[in-house]
């Protein structure tokens, strides 16, 4: 099973990528279900929720891995852009190591 610190439901639309940051099979299958939903925002919503029901079963989405990474780096840079945390408390609460936070700190932003 896939480890997840947040719930599909509990990302605001801000924090969703879109259907063209997905990778692998994730972008397959949003590209394939787009038209029939016909919003982006839901079609994410819908794809990351069945890919991560799915994790760690018989079924292997490729790039969940990637696209968790993602939303995970977004939350703590903007936890910290607004102050919300320090360095180190978001090491914590996400279980990195402080060098891995200041690391996605300092990178761009995805």
């Amino acid at each position: 099973m896939h480890s997840l610190s947040f719930t599909i439901n509990e990302l605001t639309d801000d924090e969703l990528p879109t259907i063209a940051e997905l990778s692998g099979d994730l972008h397959h299958m949003a590209e394939i279900m787009a038209p029939v939903v016909g919003d982006e925002r839901l079609t994410v919503r819908a794809v990351l929720a069945v890919a991560f029901s799915y994790c760690g079963g018989g079924v292997h989405f490729l790039g969940v891995g990637e696209i968790t990474r993602k939303i995970r780096n977004r939350r703590i840079r903007a936890e910290y852009d607004h102050g919300v945390i320090s360095g180190p408390q978001l090491a914590r609460k996400y279980r990195l190591s402080d060098r891995h936070i200041w690391t996605i700190l300092g990178g761009p932003e995805s």
